[in-house]
């Protein structure tokens, strides 16, 4: 363990002896999902999970967040596990000072990610940064991310730059919420890979909706498009059940996919760097599309 993993855990620790006993859970959200893809006569199995969680202690946020993804390629199979964990301290009521490490596993490689920052909130906006020390097989990176987020019922919006080293990455959404219908647009940015995704559910009813999906991905000078389309039934209070069917085509190849996903989301998070901070798993989804 790093000089300043060790320091973020001990102010992590000391902070923690200082909560009141009882705990304030202000957002859970959970998902499971199962992919079955074709590509060119060869098939793809993709499971995924999903839990994050945040509770408040007094003047203490703690947030959690676990994923897993197992992608099968006929006999070959590829396995990624991520888990994050921020703790955030109140200094003022606008004044958020907070720790965090993320830990991924990626086929046995292991990236760790050690970052302490601060955000300050105003009516509904957030502004934050962060510095993280990125850890790739002993080998140590400096990195950076600046933020800004607003954020109420019916709308949501985001930038943030992330500077690994001396590469750039820029992200970018915006989201409307309504009792008809919902939609987000996200955008993220760099090297030679631009990727653009619009989602889109409206309601036939409060327990039924169609979903659609619309992305544009430049790789490389490699234009790659992405059309989904799908229905989901509430299954149970505030539990959804979703089936979509999607087309992903680059230049020469073509993968169908058949998407069945449960989800649930409780809440909203207070401490917005839990959304906000750029992780390696991010990165894995974004690379994902690349690789097509």
């Amino acid at each position: 363990m790093t000089r300043f993993a060790a320091l973020s855990l001990t102010a992590g620790l000391l902070a923690l002896s200082t909560a009141p006993a009882l705990a304030e859970q202000t957002y859970l959200d959970m998902s499971a999902s199962y992919t079955s893809s074709d590509l060119d006569g060869d098939t793809l199995d993709q499971y995924k999970g999903h839990v994050a969680t945040e509770l408040t202690f007094g003047k203490l946020t703690l947030s959690g967040e676990l994923n897993g993804s197992q992608l099968s390629v006929d006999d070959s199979d590829i396995g990624v596990t991520d888990f994050r964990v921020l703790l955030g301290y109140d200094v003022t009521s606008a004044f958020t000072a907070f720790v965090g490490t993320n830990q991924t596993d990626l086929e046995g490689e292991k990236i760790s990610n050690t970052l302490i920052g601060a955000e300050f909130g105003m009516n509904n906006y957030a502004f934050g940064f962060a510095y993280a020390d990125l850890e790739i097989d002993n080998t140590s990176s400096d990195a950076w991310q600046i933020y800004a987020d607003y954020n109420t019922d019916a709308y949501g919006a985001y930038a943030s730059v992330v500077r690994i080293e001396d590469e750039n990455f820029y992200l970018a959404g915006f989201e409307r919420d309504t009792s008809l219908y919902d939609a987000s647009l996200d955008y993220t940015s760099f090297e030679d890979v631009s990727l653009a995704d619009l989602n889109a559910s409206y309601y036939l009813r409060p327990d039924m909706r169609l979903n659609g999906t619309l992305g544009y991905y430049d790789v490389d000078n490699s234009n790659i498009t992405n059309v989904g389309i799908g229905a989901g039934y509430q299954v149970a209070d505030n539990v959804w059940l979703d089936l979509n069917a999607s087309q992903l085509k680059g230049e020469g190849d073509t993968m169908n996919s058949v998407s069945l996903t449960l989800s649930t989301e409780i809440g909203a998070p207070r401490l917005r760097a839990s959304e906000r901070i750029y992780s390696f798993y991010d990165l894995y989804e974004n690379l994902y599309i690349g690789d097509f």
